[in-house]
């Protein structure tokens, strides 16, 4: 199952992370269970894991692998576990070589359910069985969510690669706490639920960005196919307005991802605010982060749009100086 490697803690960041990334998953039996051994991390960061109940620091990584080291990810995992939230069984640990024995689940991750909604949409296909996957799977995210936030501890990692739906019930399945924390802030845990938003909205933008290339692609090909057997017809087409018209299917291509992140998002709150004690902290929370977020983004478009007219300016001012 190659999409749950990474999720069950396969590092990616940094040089150790692309060798742990690279690295294929030993697939045994453990005890007769079907299991992975998936690298983690080596050791337990500073003080061998002194810190592992607390806010992860980038100065206490592991040789390789996530922050607070292998240690870190078990401990994460199993607090996890004990709040009645569902994620892979940790069987065994090597410290010294980084190396688990992790449970080998079965299942695919959110983004490929994502997908198959997004595709059905696009099809026109009437069946809603994708529309149901999808509507439970936020429901039950939601709850798990409130339970590990309520518990005090925050994932970090959220994103539809790091959720998976296991096979045969559908049940959430909570991977990769590479970065997960604990922590009784709500900000914490309304930047755990923001940052989830905007994985799986880049995702959808990604998505929409591919499917436009591969429609343009096509466009090109056709038109020269056209061109060849039809030269006068190509001709005419390239001066008529003909792109407008292919204009608008693509702008609808690609807000539908968005469209159905968006909503998946908002019925993933739906069922997250009557299963959380602290919704209201971390709902009033959650608004700032996004707020934050909005501004951030607006002020880069700012200043690019003002670097980009004193480009401009200058461009005129030279001009002129040369007539």
């Amino acid at each position: 199952m190659a999409g749950t490697v990474e999720a069950q803690g396969g590092d990616t960041s940094g040089a150790g992370g692309a060798k742990a990334a690279n690295e294929e998953p030993q697939r045994i039996t453990f005890l007769g269970r079907p299991a992975l051994v998936v690298t983690l991390g080596t050791g337990g960061g500073a003080g061998a894991g002194a810190r592992s109940h607390k806010r992860p620091r980038h100065d206490e990584a592991g040789d390789e692998g996530a922050q607070g080291g292998i240690r870190q990810v078990a401990r994460s995992m199993l607090r996890a576990h004990k709040l009645g939230v569902l994620v892979p069984l940790v069987y065994h640990t090597d410290v010294e070589s980084g190396r688990a024995t992790v449970e080998d689940v079965a299942g695919r991750p959110l983004q490929a359910l994502l997908d198959d909604m997004v595709a059905e949409a696009e099809a026109g296909s009437s069946s809603g069985k994708a529309a149901a996957d999808l509507d439970a799977a936020a429901a039950a995210l939601g709850r798990a969510l409130a339970l590990l936030h309520d518990g005090g501890q925050v994932h970090g990692g959220l994103g539809g690669g790091s959720v998976l739906l296991r096979e045969g019930d559908g049940a959430v399945v909570l991977t990769d706490f590479r970065r997960s924390f604990n922590s009784i802030v709500a900000l914490d845990k309304a930047t755990d639920l923001a940052g989830l938003e905007a994985a799986l909205l880049a995702a959808a933008k990604a998505k929409a960005g591919a499917q436009q290339q591969q429609q343009q692609q096509g466009e090109q090909v056709g038109e020269q196919e056209a061109a060849a057997s039809a030269p006068g017809a190509a001709a005419s087409a390239e001066g008529g307005g003909g792109s407008g018209a292919a204009a608008a299917p693509a702008a609808a291509a690609t807000s539908k991802p968005a469209e159905i992140a968006s909503a998946f998002f908002e019925k993933l709150l739906n069922s997250y605010r009557p299963s959380s004690r602290m919704w209201s902290a971390v709902h009033n929370k959650l608004a700032e982060v996004r707020a934050r977020g909005t501004s951030q983004g607006g002020q880069g478009a700012s200043a690019g749009a003002a670097s980009a007219g004193t480009g401009s300016n200058k461009k005129a001012k030279t001009a002129a100086a040369k007539s």
